[in-house]
């Protein structure tokens, strides 16, 4: 058995440690683990993945993987090829930062947040206000490490953390991931609106440095759900000109309705798209807006 996909069923339940015994003595060939719609423990996770020995894809979307988990991770990071952690709230930014500067092979990434902070080593102590704002007392900035897995063909994890007083970060955050010309799916945004609002996604226009992803010429899919990027004619053109393989977009273009369904013709009518999504419903094909 290389393979092994598990998913709950009807309130069916385990032994962790008889599971574990398994895993260690009779399947000692696994390299693809998949649980999914268990209820474990971090610390259960740990242990299921300690009786491993050659894990190269592990898939445990929607659990309670956390530091335990990470930690018995830690041996595989250098042959990991798959990682999928989506939906797991234990699961920190900064896991997300080590995963991508230390996994070369990696080629498919799912997970649920990395704040540009983490990105760009930057350590910020704050205050609480009598308003009840949240103010920057000091900030401090470690060496970026740069990410290692520029074979990764998809990536899907909200960039959060770009803060307008700090122009420079943005480009900085783009200029990581300009180096993964092989992305053929790339997902930046969040199912949760109000993320945007409170911690800040990345801003998807030409004046925000959106052309120093022109590099990413294999990208197919591009989501940007709960983001509102306020893009016009020229954002729109130019993914059309610079992503010549894309096909699929996902996300809010503009907030304004007649302005959104404008670009939406100029995709449909003048390139190869098939769909435009949005908070994961598909839009009908736009008719042909003629001049």
């Amino acid at each position: 058995l290389k393979s092994l996909s598990w998913s709950q069923d009807s309130g069916e339940t385990f032994s962790v440690p008889d599971f574990c015994k398994t895993l260690s003595d009779d399947c000692v060939l696994i390299d693809n683990l998949k649980l999914e719609g268990w209820s474990l423990s971090d610390e259960c996770i740990g242990k299921i993945i300690d009786s491993t020995t050659r894990l190269t894809s592990i898939l445990l979307p929607c659990s309670n993987f956390g530091m335990n988990a990470f930690k018995s991770c830690n041996r595989y990071l250098s042959t990991l090829t798959r990682l999928d952690v989506h939906v797991c709230p234990n699961f920190t930014s900064a896991m997300s930062q080590q995963i991508l500067t230390s996994c070369p092979l990696l080629r498919d990434f799912d997970a649920c947040t990395l704040d540009a902070r983490d990105i760009l080593g930057i350590t910020e102590e704050t205050q609480v206000t009598e308003e009840g704002r949240t103010e920057s007392l000091q900030t401090r900035s470690t060496a970026t490490r740069e990410w290692v897995c520029l074979n990764l063909r998809s990536l899907s994890v909200f960039i959060c953390g770009i803060d307008e007083r700090y122009p420079g970060r943005q480009q900085q955050v783009l200029q990581q991931l300009a180096r993964l010309e092989k992305l053929e799916y790339l997902s930046i945004g969040t199912d949760n609106s109000s993320d945007f609002e409170s911690v800040g996604g990345l801003v998807l226009r030409l004046d925000a440095g959106l052309d120093i992803l022109k590099s990413l010429k294999r990208l197919e899919k591009f989501v940007f759900l709960g983001l509102c990027p306020e893009m016009g004619e020229n954002e729109v053109h130019w993914m059309l000109s610079e992503w010549t393989e894309l096909r699929n977009l996902g996300g809010l273009l503009n907030s304004l309705d007649c302005r959104r369904n404008e670009l939406q013709g100029i995709l449909f009518n003048s390139g190869p798209i098939r769909s435009i999504y949005y908070r994961q419903v598909r839009l009908e094909e736009v008719p042909p807006i003629h001049n």
